[in-house]
């Protein structure tokens, strides 16, 4: 083992001279080839000291690449300013990701007071709206405001413009969260962008339709903290079933494009194992009927349960503490 370091310590003086005798240098060069001489020389004693012949070679071998790259121009030396500059970027990196897997465990986001915009259809104004604003303002520092229209949605803006009255609600209130529910209106003819009309039945329908929804999550979503986009209960009605199928898919689709939007399943709530129940249970056992007699609107006690579902979600990301 002596023997071997006496060796390398040979070969370094070699390369020192060799790099002198090739390089005729500068007063500061000769200083800086010295210092990594010395370097070098210091890497030895350590690895003799550890006794660790194959890690010195290891290190002489980088040592030696970093200063004949630096001699040939090819990859200067990084400095410790550099290094700590990364080091610091890669900090905030990671402080990122911990942000992003708090959300993916499901840790709370929002923190009170809080301030909520609830607006939609008539399922905002009966039913459903009025039983999950009474609940919401049962918390303490929640502030809430519910605004529903008849027969409106995203399909006729030509008689009512969501659009146009979310914004002035957001300007109004400036909501930490936006709850809406829109659809039960909307499956009917359409007219895209250039004023073409699509009959329901038309393939095409489908595509101006998911364009009039992405339309309104992109505005909005940069608008609020987040967006909870509520789907259609199911329904065994022959005409409305088969349109809220088409308009949730388009719904949940949508929403995954964002991360502050999340679509809620209420079509799975408000059933058994994905099929119809006329009753259901409410949190307290207490069991009841859940839609009116258009298989569209919920009952009281429906609309009791769809709040209870969505104040549950809720409280995964709300502390209300």
């Amino acid at each position: 083992m002596e023997h071997d370091n006496k060796i390398l310590l040979v070969i370094i003086s070699v390369l020192v001279i060799v790099f002198v005798a090739n390089y005729p240098a500068s007063i500061k060069e000769i200083k800086e080839l010295a210092s990594k001489a010395e370097e070098r020389i210091s890497l030895t004693q350590e690895n003799l000291e550890n006794n660790s012949f194959s890690s010195f070679i290891m290190k002489l071998k980088n040592l030696e690449d970093r200063i004949w790259n630096k001699i040939k121009g090819v990859e200067p030396i990084i400095s410790e300013k550099k290094i700590a500059k990364e080091t610091s970027n890669e900090k905030e990196v990671k402080e990122e990701k911990v942000e992003e897997e708090k959300e993916v465990k499901g840790e709370k986001i929002f923190s009170l007071p809080i301030k909520i915009v609830m607006l939609g259809d008539s399922m905002i104004m009966v039913g459903f709206g009025p039983n999950l604003e009474e609940q919401l303002i049962e918390k303490e520092q929640v502030s809430v405001f519910r605004e529903g229209k008849f027969s409106t949605g995203l399909n006729r803006i030509d008689y009512f413009d969501w659009y146009a009255r979310t914004e002035e609600l957001i300007q109004e209130h400036t909501p930490d969260i936006l709850i809406v529910m829109f659809g039960a209106n909307d499956g009917q003819g359409i007219l895209d962008e250039n004023g073409t009309a699509f009959k329901l039945s038309d393939p095409k329908w489908d595509e101006v339709y998911q364009r009039r929804v992405l339309n309104y999550m992109t505005t909005f979503s940069s608008k609020v903290k987040k967006i909870y986009w509520v789907g259609h209960p199911i329904s065994l009605s022959p005409d409305f079933g088969p349109k809220f199928a088409r308009m949730n898919k388009i719904y949940q689709s949508e929403s995954l494009k964002f991360q502050n939007i999340e679509y809620i399943d209420m079509w799975k709530r408000m059933s058994v194992d994905g099929k119809y129940a006329s009753a259901l249970p409410s949190k307290d056992g207490t069991v009841g009927l859940v839609k009116q007699s258009d298989d569209v609107h919920v009952t009281e006690h429906g609309g009791k349960i769809m709040a209870e579902y969505i104040m549950q979600i809720l409280s995964e990301d709300i502390d209300w503490k």
